[in-house]
Order: C-alpha cells, then structure tokens, then sequence
C-alpha cells in the first residue's frame, strides 16, 4: 500500500489510476523541505515501481510554491540528475517561476518538461 505524504511544505501522492506521481509545492523551501520532499518522492517510486523500474512521471503544481533558497535548487538538480524522472509537467507557474525550473531542469540535463495552465492537460501530455 502506497501511502499519501502530506508535510507543511508539500504533498507527494501517488496517482493510482494515472500511474503518476502528483507533488505539491507550498510556500517556501529550503535544502530541507526540498531534500524531505524528494526523500518522499524516492521512497513512494522505489515501491511503485519496484519490479519494472520505469522511469516516474510527475505532476507538480507550484502555483502556491514560493521562493527557493540555493541549498534546495541544488538539491531538485541532483535529484533529477540522478534519479530515474520521466515526464515532468508543473502546473500554476508563473514567468519567473518558470524561468527557475527552465535553468534548474536545463543544468540537471532533464529535458523532458513542459508547463501548463490546466491540469487536465498536464494529465494528458504525462500519460501519453
């Protein structure tokens, strides 16, 4: 049994029917919450995908995320360096937002992202 992970600063679900991972960003975040968050993420795709080792698909809404300190950029770029991550796709950025993912994702090498407006949207590119 997969369980739901709820902390102050995010929520890390897995998507049972989609087969996706759906993370929410809330407030700011440092190394900490940035490192518990991915943490969450590892420990939730580890036992989903145990047996076939696909890469994870995930769906982030940032729209309430709010500013990053260094320690936690550094820690989302390892994580998608060396993790196995699939599709990306982030909901509710806004052009600076975006502007942090785009340099985050680009020097992690990870190019496989998108944004969206709408979520059902953001659903169909990850499950296609």
């Amino acid at each position: 049994m997969v369980k739901d992970i709820k902390e102050k600063k995010f929520e890390v679900k897995w998507d049972e029917n989609l087969k996706i991972m759906r993370v929410k960003i809330i407030g700011n975040q440092i190394g900490e919450d940035a490192d518990a968050m991915f943490k969450a993420i590892v420990e939730q795709s580890t036992f989903v995908f145990q047996k076939d080792l696909e890469p994870v698909k995930i769906l982030i809404d940032i729209s309430k995320a709010g500013k990053m300190d260094r320690e936690a950029i550094e820690i989302h770029s390892k994580y998608f360096k060396f993790f196995k991550i699939g599709k990306v796709a982030f909901l509710g950025a806004d052009f600076f937002r975006k502007t942090i993912v785009a340099s985050i994702y680009t020097l992690a090498g990870h190019k496989d992202y998108k944004f969206f407006d709408e979520e059902k949207k953001a659903v169909e590119w990850l499950t296609a």
